[in-house]
């Protein structure tokens, strides 16, 4: 089976899948009929043509020392009133690369249709922002053993390739895209960034993960702040990296008092930020330093940044239920310890935490 892609032209956006199946029959014969003449069977030919349009970006990548090829998709997020994610591609808007877009990247053994990284969307679209899911799940647990193998880690240059290549194609230039990932998912941010030529606007790493050397990704290469106009780190378990969360222009320490395992507290990154982005509609709260057009325009938040930790985000943790039943472990914000770039005093500030969405 031959696969190709075409770009419709003038239209780089709108693509074209073309498959072409053929089907061999049986070898000629050794001897043919006494006529001479001698016709073969039909030979089935199946062309598949759709139209590809940015609402869903589909693709498969392969890369050295692995067989298979791996399928990889960017889609754009749009919620219905009742909070499920909206799968008709006709009721979905096309990207627009006249405006910004964020790009929301799970981590390992995790996809873009988890409930973590549904409510990250799902916060990022209640700010009236674009937003697509990088889903890259099945190489993301390209591991062995599944549950504690690192291979998957190979992946993440390929899937930041083609990332950063599709946005492209869609008309994306680098100050319009903003990235968000977490785990694994913040060095496929950082590769999408080093790829696209310019900085990129924003980077916000939540709790990059801590690999070791059997993971196939060298972490200690990446730089948050190296490809981006402005990053973010926030850093919530044993698990996330603290070295790489320092380089950010500000890292931010997630701290509950109440200790949990690594595996647990390395989402609460996750629905720390989520609930973050949700408290920053109210503008009278220091959430809104974190609303994304403040972070799509030239203001910065007034936390001093230094070396080490710029400030530290106190949270509650409490047992909420994910669409499976399993219990799902959150972090609501409480508080925000940082120093004043205005005054340089010292400030803890109170968040209104917003748990509206789940």
């Amino acid at each position: 089976m031959f696969s190709f892609t075409r770009h419709r032209t003038g239209h780089p956006a709108t693509l074209f899948v073309v498959r072409m199946e053929l089907r061999f029959g049986p070898e000629r014969p050794s001897s043919l009929p006494e006529s001479g003449n001698y016709e073969p069977p039909a030979t089935p030919v199946r062309f598949e043509i759709k139209p590809y349009t940015t609402q869903k970006i589909e693709g498969r990548i392969s890369i050295e020392n692995r067989e298979v090829a791996m399928p990889v998709s960017m889609s754009v997020a749009k919620f219905l009133p009742s909070g499920d994610r909206e799968t008709n591609l006709n009721n979905i808007p096309a990207l627009d690369p006249q405006n910004p877009v964020w790009v929301v990247v799970h981590g390992r053994i995790d996809s873009e249709s988890s409930d973590p990284m549904r409510e990250l969307a799902q916060s990022l679209t209640s700010n009236n922002v674009q937003v697509v899911t990088l889903d890259w799940s099945q190489g993301a647990k390209d591991n062995f053993p599944e549950l504690i193998g690192l291979q998957g880690s190979d992946w993440i240059e390929a899937v930041g390739k083609w990332t950063s290549s599709q946005l492209k194609a869609a008309g994306f230039t680098a100050e319009k895209i903003n990235l968000v990932g977490h785990s694994w998912g913040s060095y496929v941010s950082y590769e999408i960034a080093k790829n696209m030529g310019n900085d990129v606007n924003v980077l916000v790493a939540l709790d990059p993960a801590k690999d070791t050397i059997l993971s196939g990704y060298d972490e200690s290469q990446v730089d948050f702040a190296h490809h981006s106009q402005k990053s973010f780190a926030l850093h919530s378990s044993f698990y996330g990296d603290e070295t790489r969360a320092l380089t950010a222009d500000y890292a931010i320490q997630v701290v509950d008092d109440a200790a949990a395992r690594p595996s647990i507290e390395h989402g609460y990154a996750v629905t720390a930020f989520s609930s973050l982005l949700q408290d920053a509609r109210n503008p009278y709260s220091v959430a809104a330093w974190f609303a994304p057009q403040q972070w799509m325009g030239n203001a910065e938040p007034t936390i001093e940044s230094r070396d080490g930790w710029d400030s530290v985000l106190h949270v509650n943790t409490w047992q909420s239920q994910k669409s499976d039943g399993s219990a799902w472990w959150k972090a609501m914000p409480q508080t925000l310890e940082y120093t004043d770039t205005n005054t340089g005093n010292h400030a803890v500030d109170q968040i209104i935490g917003n748990d509206t969405i789940s």
